[in-house]
């Protein structure tokens, strides 16, 4: 009879709460240095020295402050990544409105590496129906997965290999 295809079941994945919990916890203890920091003014503020302090007080105040605020936001909507046999959506977090990529768009998933950090990756490539006009873009999916980074990057590509219906290609790579 010939190939029965068997459509890929779809597949969610959430962010962390745990590690984005953590770094609210961390946010916060920086909050409190800054509140401190204000609140015990050196013995004489208008010096150079007790303006630098309370002017960092103020700035850890106010930027960790923010940064907390998007921490609560992601507590309460975590990043979710929903995977289909046609690409995948990511949304929650600050994103406003998910959109589908296509698998046929992006060319794999990689770890970028960038200073101390790393990230997943991904190239999007879009042009015309003869190709002779591609163009490329680098993106990247936000950090504090359920998943490490690199099992991440392998999950995802894996997915999409079979989703494009490349199982030779996943042979290759196992």
């Amino acid at each position: 009879m010939g190939d029965v295809f068997e459509p890929l079941e779809p597949r969610i994945i959430k962010g962390s709460r745990v590690k984005v919990f953590l770094c609210l916890l961390g946010c916060a203890a920086f909050v409190c240095v800054g509140i401190l920091m204000v609140r015990n003014p050196p013995a004489h503020p208008e010096s150079l020295a007790g303006f630098k302090q309370i002017a960092g007080g103020w700035l850890g105040i106010i930027f960790f402050g923010l940064c907390s605020l998007i921490y609560v936001r992601l507590l309460t909507h975590p990043h979710v990544l929903i995977l289909d046999g046609n690409g995948f959506v990511l949304s929650g977090g600050l994103i406003r409105s998910p959109r589908k990529i296509a698998w046929r768009e992006v060319q794999g998933f990689h770890v970028r590496r960038q200073r101390r950090t790393k990230s997943i990756g991904y190239s999007l490539v879009s042009g015309g129906a003869t190709g002779s006009s591609l163009r490329r873009a680098e993106r990247r999916l936000p950090g504090g997965w359920s998943l490490s980074i690199e099992n991440m990057v392998d999950v995802l590509n894996i997915y999409r290999l079979q989703a494009l219906g490349l199982e030779a290609e996943l042979a290759r790579r196992a």
